[in-house]
């Protein structure tokens, strides 16, 4: 996914920020630093992930804490090796979830955002765009996981589907299994079959291995859902059946027995 802009020139902003007022604030404070092109806001983090897909700024600034996605969870739609802008978190969080960040995000601002913070981050991001930086930040697992020791991020509980021709949020609780089907993700539930916007992989790491486990290399099935176990099927609610792999058999069965204990 190439960046729209050459890293010399001032950089393309998407704020996403579920407040207004805030959306506003940023937006008056970035084309005040300088070196800012263009400065889009939205407050529907679902919007966002469209956006993203279709015209990737060159940096997003992003909250953490938001109806409908968390920052965490729109971020989930794009695998860090496949992203060609830079991520700035800008959230009200305290300062150790500040600190937990500071090290595996690219950059991370607290509210009421300092004019000469915000100028350092857009001056970091700058520097990581050139052709001679190196790929941008840390995995996202390893995003992940200071997210959650710092107590402010959970394991992924929706995601962004297909639906129409646009977009919609889907609750993973709703979800009877998750498949990889001709080249494409697929969310099963009693309702019917949702395509995912992201990939099968990169949601993977985001789920809670006590609700969701592989039971074959193309299906992971939300345990919760499992009425029953065969030789070579694991049958969910009403009725449905996926292929059960040697492989993944007794890591399910240890899965499902932690469930019940």
């Amino acid at each position: 996914m190439p960046s729209s802009s050459s890293p010399a020139e001032a950089l393309r902003v998407l704020v996403v920020d579920d407040e207004e007022l805030a959306c506003r604030n940023l937006r008056r404070k970035l084309l005040a630093t300088g070196g800012v092109s263009c400065v889009e806001c939205t407050t529907d983090p679902t919007e966002a992930v469209a956006r993203l897909r279709s015209d990737p700024p060159d940096l997003l600034l992003l909250d953490v804490r938001m109806p409908g996605l968390t920052g965490f969870e729109v971020l989930a739609h794009f695998p860090e090796e496949e992203r060609s802008f830079a991520v700035v978190f800008c959230t009200a969080h305290d300062e150790h979830a500040a600190a937990a960040f500071e090290a595996a995000a690219l950059d991370y601002l607290v509210k009421p955002v300092d004019p000469s913070r915000l100028a350092a981050a857009l001056s970091r991001v700058r520097r990581h765009l050139t052709p001679r930086s190196p790929p941008l930040a840390s995995p996202h697992a390893t995003d992940l996981a200071r997210a959650r020791a710092a107590g402010i991020a959970g394991w992924l509980e929706r995601v962004v589907v297909r639906f129409r021709g646009g977009l919609q949020v889907v609750e993973l609780a709703e979800v009877l299994v998750l498949s990889s089907e001709a080249h494409r993700a697929v969310a099963y539930t009693r309702c019917g079959e949702h395509v995912l916007d992201p990939s099968l992989t990169a949601i993977e790491a985001q789920l809670d291995p006590r609700r969701f486990a592989r039971c074959h290399r193309g299906h992971i099935v939300q345990l919760a859902r499992v009425t029953a176990v065969e030789s070579d099927e694991v049958v969910l609610e009403g009725g449905r059946r996926v292929p059960l792999s040697r492989r993944c058999r007794s890591a399910l069965m240890a899965a499902i027995a932690g469930r019940q204990a």
